[in-house]
């Protein structure tokens, strides 16, 4: 054999002696993991044993919980909350009767007040100020609440008025309003828009409609002591007015009143009042007051859409939801007193027949 023949030979020897020994590295390497995890899977089986074990063993030894208590509320969902209830609110505040026997001990004119209170959203504004004793500043906002609704109450049951009549009342409104710290070189202009919304009442005696003036300049007027009672919390905390700035409620305050004048169509036929609505329905008819009415209510819509459109704390979302909830709440009240009232109803609404002298 020659040399070359040999060398091949061994070659090919040492080629399968390599291929071989890989064969079996590659057998002995698979064992070796085959046999691990078979090892792993008894140590999980019997680690899960002990699991059950232990946990059956505390179950068995564990008291009795304790019910969880409820998560509260987030202020969103407060705020939710708070704004679907104002249809609630206005329907209360609807069925109450209209201001009687005024006076300080008359417990159904203090719940008036209250109802008027929450339903204009004065506790959830004393409630994101700083104003540390609420129970304290609302009993001062409710005898000045008092003192206002006994001057309103004079103009609606008095044709004629009287100086000494007038005085008496303001005389009681500024002794009310000095609770705040109010300086007198100050309360005439505290009490500027009372004044006015006194003088288109009284300018009723003299055969001036409310119609002359627009929606918007009338109901501004005839929201004058809730943005009193507003314009006091701003006195008493001042950085209020970096969450929600005293403008951010005009739309509310304006279809809230708007609300107050549909929801007592019926019962100021029995009063001196300028119901703008009964007014309207008067004077141009149901179908026209119908249009005039929900007309406003979609330019305050509008603007409460356009005045909180990039604000995002919670509390400016919660003043729109309740003035959405106000508008919605309010759209419906119309249909309603305009189907229930009749055109009779309106000519002998009292101060329809003390203008016409009837």
């Amino acid at each position: 054999m020659s040399k070359k023949s040999k060398s091949k030979k061994k070659k090919k020897k040492l080629e399968e002696l390599r291929n071989k020994k890989k064969s079996k590295l590659a057998k002995a390497k698979a064992k070796a993991k085959k046999a691990k995890k078979a090892k792993k899977a008894r140590k999980d089986k019997k680690g899960k044993k002990k699991s059950r074990k232990k946990a059956a063993h505390l179950k068995a030894s564990k008291p009795v919980a304790k019910p969880k208590k409820k998560k509260s509320k987030s202020k969103e969902q407060k705020s939710k909350a708070t704004a679907a209830s104002t249809v609630a609110a206005a329907e209360t505040k609807a069925a109450l009767p209209k201001t009687g026997s005024v006076g300080s001990e008359d417990t159904s004119l203090r719940q008036k007040i209250r109802d008027l209170f929450s339903y204009r959203q004065i506790p959830w504004m004393l409630e994101i100020s700083s104003i540390v004793d609420h129970g304290e500043f609302t009993d001062k906002l409710m005898a000045l609440q008092e003192k206002i609704y006994d001057l309103d109450h004079y103009l609606e049951t008095n044709w004629k008025l009287t100086d000494r009549g007038l005085r008496t009342h303001w005389t009681a409104m500024r002794k009310a309003l000095a609770a705040f710290g109010v300086p007198q070189n100050k309360m005439a202009e505290m009490l500027r828009q009372i004044e006015r919304y006194q003088s288109h009442e009284v300018s009723l005696r003299t055969e001036k409609s409310p119609t002359r003036f627009s929606m918007r300049h009338l109901y501004y007027y005839k929201s004058c002591d809730v943005r009193l009672m507003r314009a006091l919390i701003y006195q008493a905390d001042p950085l209020l007015a970096k969450i929600l700035r005293p403008a951010d409620w005009n739309e509310f305050d304006l279809i809230t009143e708007v609300n107050d004048d549909i929801a007592d169509l019926q019962e100021d036929t029995a009063l001196l009042n300028g119901n703008r609505l009964l007014f309207d329905v008067h004077e141009q008819g149901k179908a026209h007051a119908n249009k005039s009415f929900r007309s406003f209510i979609r330019e305050i819509e509008l603007k409460n859409a356009a005045r909180f459109r990039d604000r995002k704390s919670s509390e400016a979302r919660h003043l729109k939801q309740c003035t959405t909830a106000a508008i919605r709440d309010t759209r419906a009240l119309l249909t309603t007193a305009l189907k229930g009232i009749s055109a009779a109803d309106v000519a002998t609404a009292k101060i329809i027949e003390a203008r016409t002298g009837e």
